[in-house]
């Protein structure tokens, strides 16, 4: 794992659950969850996970949709 960098996200609930997820994409994927994708999760009900990744997904327009942006994804799906 350590040669393909992995990222492991850990997200808080309102009810006090946390959720992990861990996907591939070492530093760079940190960076897009912790300074893009964080700005729009941020109060939004985490119930509705088919809206976040909707939201997440959207905002890539300006990144790209493949590679490193779906695997940075793939980290806060599986955290949710």
């Amino acid at each position: 794992i350590d040669v393909i960098g992995s990222v492991i996200v850990e997200i808080e609930l309102t009810n006090g659950i946390n959720g992990v997820g861990i996907s591939i994409g070492g530093e760079p994927a940190c960076y897009i969850i912790e300074h893009h994708f964080s700005r729009f999760l941020k109060g939004e009900d985490q119930h509705n996970i088919e809206y976040l990744w909707d939201l997440m997904w959207c905002s890539l327009i300006n990144y790209g949709r493949k590679g490193l942006t779906i695997q940075a994804i793939s980290a806060v799906d599986i955290a949710l």
